[in-house]
């Protein structure tokens, strides 16, 4: 899923902050003589300078934490019942609903095309939420 999440929505737009920020740096040389720059030129060409070399460090320092999803959970009076922003749009509506899994069996797929299940457990009177994977094939 890392390397999945990196080369789709990682790789294309960062080659494109590299690309329009190596743009300007040589669009800004091309306009300007290094020996007569005023002192907000000197600024501007610093700042072009350091936006590239953050780009290209960040490239290599690049570590991704695994997805992150809102989770909503609550109790209807009977049971607890949580609800997983697998959209990670923040549309509830579009997520699954899920009773915990003891009571209800309740389970459902983390993404449409994901062959990793989950369903969900409430400890210490509601306090944790406990999302749990199940892998199949």
């Amino acid at each position: 899923m890392a390397s999945e999440y990196k080369e789709k929505k990682w790789d294309e737009s960062h080659r494109k902050c590299i690309a329009e920020a190596n743009r300007q740096l040589i669009e800004f040389d091309a306009k300007h003589t290094s020996s007569n720059l005023s002192d907000s030129e000197k600024l501007t060409k610093e700042d072009l300078e350091a936006k590239l070399e953050i780009l290209n460090n960040s490239e290599k320092k690049f570590h991704d934490a695994g997805p992150v999803y809102d989770c909503v959970l609550f109790h209807d009076g009977e049971q607890w019942w949580c609800c997983v922003d697998t959209s990670e749009q923040g549309e509830l509506e579009k997520c699954p609903l899920l009773g915990e899994y003891s009571l209800t069996h309740d389970y459902a797929p983390l993404t449409p095309s994901d062959n990793l299940n989950f369903s969900m457990n409430v400890h210490d009177k509601g306090n944790t939420l406990e999302l749990v994977g199940l892998c199949c094939m």
